[in-house]
């Protein structure tokens, strides 16, 4: 027994580990956690699909968030935060669109470029948060190590 676990390898600290957002290995607990503390109200829960690695969120409350929060601080005038946090959990590229002549759709490059800026931010926002607190990261680190971290080549 002591031969195998002097084999495996080293466990990852959290400064080690990459957890970007939309990582299917992190807790759709800890991506709720993390919602709420960006937008500071409401309530959310989110799905993770993993056959078809696609995350879902289902929101109540949300008269409880603010508008400078959701569309000024981590959205824009036309793109709800919520939304650019959806897009950045399943890998979306994030287009703003408008009508054209004739009917036909364009990209609003103004609010394209700011809302893919926000999406950024946010995501900036979740690798510092995911780390910050002591408790989430010994978790998240554990959760990571069992997962990916237990081969040795």
């Amino acid at each position: 027994m002591a031969a195998l676990e002097s084999a495996l390898p080293l466990s990852l600290k959290p400064g080690q580990i990459r957890a970007p957002l939309g990582a299917g290995w992190i807790p759709s607990d800890v991506v709720a956690k993390f919602i709420l503390h960006i937008l500071q109200g409401g309530k959310y829960n989110v799905t993770y699909i993993p056959r078809l690695a696609h995350w879902e969120i289902e929101s109540s409350e949300m008269w409880r968030v603010s508008s400078s929060i959701s569309n000024g601080r981590w959205g824009t005038q036309v793109m709800h935060a919520l939304t650019l946090i959806e897009a950045g959990l399943n890998a979306k590229t994030v287009t703003v669109w408008d009508t054209g002549p004739d009917d036909k759709r364009v990209i609003n490059q103004t609010e394209t470029v700011a809302a893919q800026a926000k999406l950024s931010e946010i995501k900036t926002e979740f690798e510092r948060w995911l780390w910050d607190d002591p408790e989430r990261s010994a978790q998240l680190a554990e959760i990571y190590n069992e997962r990916f971290n237990s081969f040795r080549v």
